[in-house]
């Protein structure tokens, strides 16, 4: 493919656009200086940077070692995760990509712009890399275009990290407001419900002021059922959500291998009575159905001192800032009285979104020998936790122990986390690993949810065709617009009964429900043949 038709979305607006955005120290453009001022070659690279991270790449030794493996000089521009969101399709839409671009692009963008090398047929010059996949199944199949057989992204590996097989879709409760009022963990939604009724009356918090709130939800969103949405209550009823990705977002899901939506089932609906209810009861804020998310993930802080939420879904209990000791991770409560009916959000195997190479890079050899660099261990446990000497200490082979400064509570401070790219072998062991209690608080979901290798696993990485991912783009929209206002009327108003419930039904039919659900069924099938 030529320069010219890679490039096909370039227009002058685009570029001046682009050019205001993206001043990032000459990532992309293949008329940009290939050589430094001592001839060696450039090799730029693009990546995110956690918030709390308190060094840049070029700061650090492993940062020296990538250069001196591919004897070139290496343009390493970081922008926060914020930022990025904001710069990302003007990036696109330019095609003004890195040599290498790490954790920036999913694998619909990929398939999208002609902008990214093909690796299926690289990886003889990426011995790693191919043993990368052949050790790793599920990055394999995330990684493989059903269309045609090419790979455009290594995923970033970080099964052994500590972070392997979690959802990051969390319920937790405040285990120190069940101790002071004598009560267990709520394994069902009856249970559950007296336990917000005690957290609401009882003055868990012992302020003596009415200033609990019991189950502190994120408002809804405009594009669907996605990060730490209160709809994660529909798993109480046995439909195993996959929210974090595309497809679950607008309601999919797969049971026995059949692609169903839950908006259509009667577990949606008794979801919905049931946060009704809740909110009914001043159990669940009115206003948490439209609250500034700013807002939201203050009150689960409070002020440091005086907890005021009971129960939420977020990330991890570091969520609650100073406060996190009293939270705990809980099990998805039973819609019926029996716990086992429940299931639990589908953890996604923790391979973010990786690294792609730009497809003219001018240094192409010298790329792939950055990428084999990267690949080796004590590289990616120096760029995912910190240098080796100063904040990680080697034991052995495969052996390593993390330093106590390198990290504040589950925060890194001198390692690109998972905003590097880090490959981790099996049979690694990372002592004093801040993933790790992560890992372990997370494993209770793993008993509810169902496995990678499960019938009822949604896999995250099902990309449909350009043609069929417009056209479920175009019914997500509509649909959603329209699923979105009437379910927020319900759980904030009321008003769901059988004549709207199913004016309901008709409704999202009209939209394009079931035209969705056939083609990723279509898509589903065809990635089980990987």
């Amino acid at each position: 493919m030529s320069k010219d038709a890679r490039l096909w979305g370039r227009t002058a607006a685009a570029l001046g656009t682009a050019a205001a955005m993206i001043m990032v120290g000459g990532c992309g453009g293949g008329d940009k200086a290939a050589t430094d001022e001592n001839g060696k070659p450039i090799v730029t690279i693009m990546s995110s940077k956690n918030s709390t991270t308190k060094i840049n790449p070029d700061e650090t030794k492993w940062f020296k070692e990538l250069e001196a493996a591919c004897d070139c000089t290496i343009k390493w521009d970081v922008v926060s995760v914020d930022a990025w969101q904001q710069q990302k399709n003007v990036v696109l839409t330019s095609g003004e990509v890195a040599d290498i671009s790490i954790g920036l692009f999913e694998q619909s963008d990929l398939a999208a712009y002609p902008y990214f090398e093909d690796l299926s047929d690289d990886l003889d010059k990426l011995p790693a890399v191919k043993k990368f996949f052949e050790s790793r199944d599920y990055a394999r199949k995330s990684a493989t275009s059903v269309t045609d057989g090419k790979i455009y992204q290594i995923p970033n590996d970080v099964v052994s990290s500590g972070e392997s097989n979690s959802t990051g879709q969390n319920l937790m409760i405040n285990k120190a407001w069940l101790d002071k009022l004598g009560l267990e963990i709520p394994q069902t939604w009856d249970e559950l419900t007296k336990v917000l009724e005690a957290f609401k009356t009882q003055d868990p918090n012992g302020n003596g002021k009415a200033d609990e709130i019991p189950f502190n939800i994120r408002a809804m969103e405009t594009q669907g059922f996605g990060w730490y949405s209160p709809f994660q209550l529909i798993d109480s009823t046995g439909i195993s959500t996959a929210m974090t990705s595309q497809a679950g977002m607008e309601g999919v899901y797969v049971k026995d291998g059949k692609v169903g939506n839950f908006l259509q089932t009667d577990n949606f609906r008794k979801t919905v009575e049931y946060l009704r209810d809740l909110t009914a009861k001043g159990l669940i804020p009115k206003d948490g159905w439209s609250k500034d998310s700013s807002k939201w993930e203050s009150e689960l802080k409070s002020d440091g001192k005086t907890a005021i939420t009971g129960m939420a879904i977020n990330w991890n209990t570091a969520s609650f800032g100073d406060l996190q000791d009293q939270y705990e991770m809980i099990p998805i409560p039973s819609a019926t009285d029996d716990p086992a009916d429940a299931t639990a959000e589908q953890a996604q195997d923790a391979s973010y979104n990786g690294l792609e190479i730009r497809a003219d890079a001018p240094n192409k050899e010298a790329v792939f020998k950055v990428i084999e660099k990267m690949m080796d261990t004590d590289i990616s446990v120096g760029q995912y936790f910190g240098d080796l000497g100063t904040y990680v200490e080697k034991i052995g082979d495969l052996h390593y122990k993390i330093k106590e400064d390198a990290f504040d509570g589950n925060s890194l401070l001198y390692g690109m986390g998972n905003r590097g790219y880090a490959y981790f072998p099996k049979g690694i062991k990372i002592e004093n690993n801040p993933g790790e209690q992560f890992d372990r608080e997370t494993r209770v979901y793993r008993e509810q949810a169902p496995g990678l290798d499960s019938d009822d696993f949604w896999p995250g990485y099902v990309t449909p065709s350009d043609e069929d991912t417009k056209t479920l783009a175009d019914n997500r929209t509509q649909l959603l617009n329209y699923v979105v206002t009437q379910t927020a009327q319900w759980v904030s108003e009321g008003g769901l009964d059988d004549t709207s419930w199913k004016e309901f039904q008709d409704k999202i039919k009209t939209l394009g429900v079931e035209d969705n659900i056939k083609l990723w069924q279509k898509w589903y099938d065809e990635y089980a043949k990987l």
